[in-house]
């Protein structure tokens, strides 16, 4: 009987409870099906966020080594034109031997960014070296004492962009490559800033020094070039827009400064400041003496330079022959045109080497040391003529023109 109520007890209570136990399942199943949606939810947006993340940083990087590489060619482009107006410059004798004038040596084309591979701090090295010291030929390089590894990656990350894969673009990996990139583009500016101002002043100071020398000697000297635009002279091309930076700016100024030193250079060539002997030994100077012959006072034209018998005479400047034979006291004189109303005359020679109308350089053989005409013995008088005037020829021998 005791088991039976017991049984039946059981049996009433589970018919009773069974619907809130049921309920109490069914909720707690329900639940955990949320939680676990949710939790997938969350994963699911984290994994998102990550991604865009990724894909931000991969841009932004991407964008970092484009703007690099698009500074580093234009540093080459100017470099091309910076060793042009160098080598330019030396060709007319302004030499700067103090300028470092930045060459970097070629860069590497297959450095890869690696994990097994990392990049040591101490290989990061940037050297610029002196004109002419590589044979590559390239405007624009790497010195390979020390190597670059910034470039390396920089090209590898724009040449093989498509195939490196995800892990090579890690932040942390690329952002200290691309800042040593940056360190190296601002050094290589500086240098090329530096060569640019160095050879600006030793243009102008060479240009100074011809017009100051044309000057002296009562001589007009050409004017510099009005710049870009020459309305004296026919031009045209496409229009293609130039960096306006300030360094490119000092590259214009430079080669206007040596057009300006050319046409120094050209009128001076006219100019007789060659010496007529190898050595210059004045025996009577140039205005008012005691005639050799009279022993009375008297003005001398010329100068007098002392000379062996035969020895070679040589043209001041450039020029066309006026004179070419024997006239009265100067015994046989050549006579030579420069233009801008300046002649030269040389007398006393013992022959002559040039014929009248004759274009003769600067140092050209024109005739032989002698004693002719109103002379006590072999030696040279040289005259200067400027708008049929003497003037005082040893001021043309004293001037500092390198021709």
């Amino acid at each position: 009987l005791l088991l039976f109520l017991t049984a039946y007890i059981g049996g009433t209570g589970y018919l009773i409870f069974r619907d809130d136990v049921l309920t109490a399942a069914m909720a707690r199943q329900v639940e955990i099906q949320y939680d676990y949606e949710d939790r997938i939810s969350l994963l699911r947006s984290e994994i998102d966020r990550v991604t865009s993340r990724h894909i931000v940083e991969t841009q932004s990087i991407e964008g970092q080594v484009a703007s690099l590489i698009e500074r580093q060619d234009g540093l080459r482009r100017q470099q091309v034109l910076l060793e042009d107006l160098v080598e330019r410059a030396r060709h007319k004798g302004i030499s700067f031997a103090s300028i470092v004038t930045p060459t970097p040596m070629p860069r590497p084309e297959n450095m890869a960014m690696s994990e097994e591979e990392p990049i040591e701090e101490s290989t990061k090295v940037f050297q610029p070296v002196m004109p002419g010291a590589t044979k590559s030929g390239a405007p624009m390089a790497y010195s390979q004492d020390g190597g670059n590894p910034a470039a390396s990656a920089t090209d590898a990350v724009l040449k093989n962009s498509q195939a490196i894969p995800t892990p090579s673009l890690k932040p942390e990996r690329v952002e200290p490559v691309l800042k040593d990139l940056r360190s190296s583009l601002e050094r290589f500016e500086q240098l090329q800033a530096m060569t640019v101002h160095a050879l600006k002043i030793e243009a102008a100071r060479e240009a100074k020094r011809l017009t100051v020398a044309m000057t002296n000697l009562g001589i007009n000297p050409p004017a510099p070039p009005r710049g870009l635009l020459d309305e004296a002279s026919a031009q045209g091309g496409p229009f293609i827009p130039a960096d306006t930076s300030n360094l490119l700016n000092g590259m214009v100024t430079i080669q206007h400064t040596l057009q300006h030193i050319d046409l120094l250079r050209n009128s001076s060539a006219a100019i007789p400041v060659r010496k007529p002997l190898p050595e210059i030994h004045m025996t009577s100077a140039f205005g008012y003496r005691v005639d050799p012959f009279l022993k009375k006072p008297g003005f001398h034209s010329g100068i007098d330079l002392r000379g062996a018998e035969g020895s070679p005479v040589s043209a001041a400047g450039a020029g066309k022959i006026s004179h070419a034979s024997a006239k009265g006291g100067y015994g046989l004189m050549v006579e030579i045109t420069h233009g801008d109303g300046l002649k030269t005359r040389y007398g006393h020679l013992s022959s002559i080497n040039v014929t009248l109308g004759q274009v003769v350089n600067a140092g050209d053989f024109i005739g032989q040391v002698g004693s002719t005409g109103r002379s006590t013995g072999p030696h040279l008088h040289y005259e200067a003529v400027r708008n049929g005037e003497a003037v005082d020829p040893a001021a043309f021998l004293a001037t500092d023109i390198d021709l």
